[in-house]
């Protein structure tokens, strides 16, 4: 048996399962509310949750796309953002003082180079990463889906036993880095 690659429907049906005792869904058209919350809201969920975090598997590096302008302030360069790009989380060289407008970069230096978070197509996602969208979508439906908090709180504790276990498996892509001690046995 090969290995199944999450789908939206399959991550609302686990929701749905797993999450509040539920039947899964016929599909995206099925009528019960709860269903409707989760699919209409996937989107946002998911984007949500891939901004709360820097996870490695939805990064990206790329040479910024300098424009044919010099901006109006401070800055001699402006940077076209990637359209893919969820969030900017780093701008090299290091220390690069920038600032951005709206889909721009604006700098004194040049080339940049950028790191940023994009939107992963949902088959491609890890299985720990899979596993806290589906509590997310289990807590935005938990409440319509039976009006109990105790089902509430059930799904939040759920949140916080899988989150530190699904930030752990993701800090593996990106090792320790060695601090260097100048000092040190053959330093000098």
């Amino acid at each position: 048996m090969g290995i199944e690659f999450p789908s939206q429907m399959g991550l609302v049906n686990a929701a749905l399962r797993e999450g509040l005792g539920d039947a899964p869904a016929s599909g995206s058209d099925d009528p019960r509310q709860v269903v409707q919350t989760m699919v209409e809201g996937f989107d946002r969920i998911y984007e949500t949750l891939l901004q709360s975090n820097p996870w490695r598997f939805s990064m990206k590096k790329r040479a910024a796309q300098q424009l044919e302008f010099e901006p109006v302030n401070e800055y001699r360069y402006a940077f076209q953002i990637p359209t893919d790009c969820l969030m900017l989380r780093g701008v090299w060289p290091l220390l690069t003082d920038y600032e951005v407008y709206g889909d721009r970069i604006y700098t004194n230096t040049k080339p940049i180079d950028l790191e940023y978070q994009y939107k992963i197509e949902v088959g491609a996602i890890p299985a720990y990463f899979s596993t806290l969208l589906v509590c997310h979508l289990a807590l935005a439906g938990a409440r319509m889906a039976t009006g109990k908090e105790g089902v509430v709180a059930e799904v939040k504790d759920r949140i916080k036993m899988v989150l530190p276990i699904a930030q752990y498996a993701d800090a593996q892509a990106r090792p320790n880095k060695r601090i260097h001690d100048p000092y040190a046995a053959g330093n000098r």
